[in-house]
């Protein structure tokens, strides 16, 4: 499902302008501060350390200190998080759970807050990119040291994602912070009706994006009310529209999909009267619903929506854009749920290749489509495809464990998803993987009913793992332990 954010070009100015007011300069001395870390962790002694030093006291003293800081320069690049030394430092603070303070510079946190609402994703991306494997040392023998130290305690991708993980955190709360700041700065001189619409979107994408669907569910329902009220009763407002998309959208996710159809439905009539059947606007409102159509099971309505959409990107974008390989994956689901396995598969290669040329293999959309490729491999006939899809499922896992968190609803997707690809293996040789693949299923599906996400029996993904769960323990010769929610 679509989202997109209101307020436009004002919502960027607004935050632009909040986020360049009101903070004073630290001009006053017993403001700053000079860490001299030296005094305290000689880089140039660090020959003679023993392994012990590496694995215990640096441990010991980053607890001592009771107090980690790291500067964020450039923020969308950020050095320290490129630094051997630096990432073996915050693994330490996490491990040993002392508090993190992250800064900026003035000019580096202006820009930060500017992307809050005009260009979340790349904050993301950003903070998301911690890869101990590829940072760098001035020695390449401290490498190895770090390397080492980390290899015998966590592992890299453990330290990856604890790194990640603290500053998901620091950005829910920072983000938090600085865009009720700057909407707080505009309702005192615009009052209380036009609110920054830009800037409460992004809180409610925030929360989302956290896994806190509640909070933004109430975020995008406060917004909605907001633009009602901007627009007197304007059906043609195009924030308005956005508004209605947004929570629409939300409650899919939730799996309240009667609540939703009628706002979808709404949109796309609107947009359609107001901007014509082939506008890029209308053609997300079409999309939004197809999804919601094949989620409730109307198979022919919704492939019929969803051709549309994907032939008016093709016609207007091309075949290298994301959009267009967002709506190919869209179509090569709908052929899924028909039983169209050869079909499926074409689509969704084609979108996978569409959306790696233009957004990069890490891009969220990018990983959302190698998800569904390797669903619907999982879910073809015979055994031919599974290992390819257990391979593409175990990359876009390992991405959102580090991207999203372990407990995020599109994780436990993933890794429910490399589940069915395991089950789906006959023989003895392979009794093991079936029953790692029905272990990793009955997992995902407890956490996905269980508070934040409680996400009930109809579900789509819900229903999809629940069936082919309880096929396989029945292949196996199990008891099926029962229903989502039973």
């Amino acid at each position: 499902i679509a989202a997109g954010r209101p307020g436009g070009k004002e919502g960027g100015r607004k935050a632009r302008r909040a986020s360049g007011s009101g903070r004073p300069a630290l001009n006053n001395e017993s403001e700053i501060f000079w860490w001299c870390d030296l005094l305290i962790n000689s880089q140039h002694k660090t020959f003679d350390r023993p392994y012990a030093w590496w694995s215990n006291t640096f441990y010991t003293a980053v607890q001592q200190i009771g107090r980690t800081v790291v500067v964020l320069c450039p923020w969308d690049a950020p050095v320290p998080l490129q630094r051997a030394w630096c990432l073996f430092e915050l693994h330490a603070a996490v491990a040993t759970g002392q508090s993190l303070h992250v800064h900026m510079p003035p000019c580096e946190r202006e820009a930060f807050e500017r992307a809050l609402v005009d260009d979340f994703s790349s904050i993301a991306a950003a903070l998301s990119a911690v890869d101990l494997a590829k940072s760098e040392a001035a020695r390449s023998t401290d490498r190895d040291n770090i390397f080492a130290a980390v290899r015998s305690e966590v592992g890299f991708h453990e330290l990856n994602i604890e790194v990640t993980s603290a500053f998901r955190q620091w950005l829910l709360a920072a983000g938090t912070s600085a865009l009720l700041r700057a909407e707080a700065e505009d309702e005192l001189e615009l009052g209380p009706v036009k609110q920054p619409l830009a800037l409460r979107n992004q809180l409610a994408v925030l929360c989302r994006e956290h896994g806190d669907w509640p909070e933004a569910e109430r975020l995008f329902a406060e917004e909605l009310e907001a633009c009602e009220a901007a627009a007197h009763g304007n059906e043609s407002d195009a924030d308005w529209l956005i508004a209605l998309n947004n929570l629409a959208a939300i409650l899919v996710r939730r799996g309240r999909y009667d609540e939703a159809e009628p706002l979808l439905s709404k949109a796309l009539s609107c947009r359609e009267h107001a901007n014509g059947p082939s506008a890029v606007d209308t053609l997300v409102s079409c999309g939004n619903l197809a999804s919601l159509l094949r989620y409730k099971g109307e198979l022919v309505r919704a492939e019929r929506l969803a051709t549309r959409v994907y032939r008016g990107r093709v016609q207007e974008l091309g075949d290298e854009h994301v959009q267009t390989a967002i709506a190919a994956c869209d179509l090569s689901l709908c052929k899924l749920d028909r039983a169209d396995f050869s079909e499926s598969i074409r689509l969704a290669r084609l979108a996978l290749k569409g959306a790696r040329a233009a957004v990069g293999v890490r891009n969220l959309s990018c990983l959302n489509i190698q998800l569904s490729l390797a669903l619907i491999l999982a879910s073809s006939p015979g055994e031919s495809t599974l290992d390819e899809a257990e391979r593409l499922a175990a990359d876009v896992l390992a991405a959102y464990e580090q991207q999203s968190g372990r407990e995020h609803a599109d994780t436990l997707l993933a890794s429910a998803t490399r589940g069915l690809a395991r089950v789906g293996r006959d023989g003895l040789l392979a009794a093991e993987a079936r029953r790692a693949g029905m272990g990793e299923m009955r997992s995902a599906l407890e956490a996905l009913s269980a508070p934040p996400h409680e996400l009930p029996r109809n579900h789509w993904s819900v229903r999809r793992i629940q069936s082919a769960l309880e096929s396989a323990e029945r292949a196996d010769g199990l008891h099926p332990r029962g229903r989502l929610g039973e």
